[in-house]
């Protein structure tokens, strides 16, 4: 479902069709980012993993804080996150001919142990096809990652160029901006995302109760918003019994 034909059916949802429009399309677009958010949250729902990407960094090379590399203890550990990253899973190394995850700790956590020796931990890494464990005097040898807001902090931090961090985040729901660009929803939440975005529209934009009210002298349920969100939450409730067996809310 393309931008445009997204919007075509919030118009047709609002009934605000005759192209002298009630609403511009810069303020239709203005609320597709709410109600994106708003209906991905039942996708995840249905698909925890609808929104699962990946990334990759080059250690050293894509640091944020590059230093003097003489100056010890400094530097090359922030690395900046994808723009629309909501949630960092998993990071992992590729190192060689090794490829292991890195543990996610707590910021603080993490500043606290930075340097010590006193620390043990349980690594699993790849050697070929084969996954190994491996018992480690110092869990620092092999590093760990904290999320500092959009940033990600890596230690001990590397002490060359050549290394890879892998990431797999959750990423915000994508709004387009390009006519032609798809909306980022699944098939099967479409019409539940057109209903979302025009209750946002009639009840966001203008007077709202001045709208229902006209709605109703005309008898058309123009303008109200109640009636959206009503077949927004039917149609929600629908789809997830459709791919989600038992009993919804």
């Amino acid at each position: 479902l393309t931008k445009a034909a997204a919007r075509t059916r919030v118009r047709q949802r609002i009934r605000d069709t005759v192209t002298t429009y009630e609403f511009s399309d810069a303020i239709l677009d203005g609320y597709l980012p709410a109600a994106l958010k708003e209906i991905a949250v039942h996708v995840l729902a249905v698909d925890p993993d609808f929104y699962l990407s990946f990334d990759s960094v080059k250690e050293y090379t894509d640091a944020l804080d590059k230093v003097d590399v003489s100056i010890p203890e400094q530097g090359f550990e922030f690395y900046a996150l994808p723009p629309n990253c909501a949630s960092v899973r998993r990071v992992e190394r590729a190192d060689g001919g090794y490829h292991y995850s890195i543990p996610i700790v707590d910021p603080m956590v993490q500043e606290a142990t930075r340097f010590s020796f006193f620390a043990t931990g349980r690594v699993e890494y790849l050697v070929g096809q084969t996954t190994t464990y491996a018992n480690i005097a110092n869990a620092n040898a092999i590093g760990s990652v904290s999320i500092w807001g959009n940033r990600m902090r890596v230690i001990p931090a590397p002490a060359a160029a050549g290394v890879v961090w892998r990431r797999y985040f959750d990423r915000e729901p994508m709004s387009p901006t390009g006519e032609n660009e798809n909306v980022d929803i699944p098939a099967a939440f479409e019409e539940a995302l057109a209903l979302a975005w025009g209750a946002a529209v009639i009840s966001e934009d203008g007077d709202p109760m001045a709208a229902i009210l006209a709605g109703k002298l005309r008898g058309d349920g123009k303008g109200d918003p109640g009636e959206l969100k009503r077949a927004r939450d039917q149609h929600v409730k629908r789809t997830v019994r459709a791919v989600m067996p038992g009993p919804v809310w």
